[in-house]
């Protein structure tokens, strides 16, 4: 069946919408933020008091001082994996508070 030239699939429907309208960057903002409790897992997740994104760089403020010491050393790594997780290389890099 043929479409016609001025009709668009539902998926390139909502892509439009979302880029004429700037939620794109709204939406892939809360992707990278939830990567953080799919990829570090419940234990870490626990001990997390809030995840943000900014500037390319995800900050996460944590409950304990010595997870956020262990984490630290990390960062690169972890950095990876999220970025692994998300298919690109949005997360340039991880600030531990």
């Amino acid at each position: 069946m043929a479409r016609k030239s001025n009709t668009l699939s539902l998926g390139e429907a909502i892509k439009e919408f979302l880029d004429q309208y700037k939620h794109k960057d709204k939406i892939n903002e809360v992707v990278i933020i939830s990567s953080w409790s799919a990829v570090m897992g419940p234990n870490i997740t626990k001990l997390t008091n809030d995840v943000y994104f900014k500037n390319g760089k995800l900050i996460v403020q944590l409950k304990s001082p010595t997870l956020r010491q262990e984490l630290s050393m990390q960062r690169s790594k972890i950095t990876e994996a999220l970025n692994k997780h998300l298919g690109s290389n949005s997360i340039k890099g991880v600030i531990l508070r």
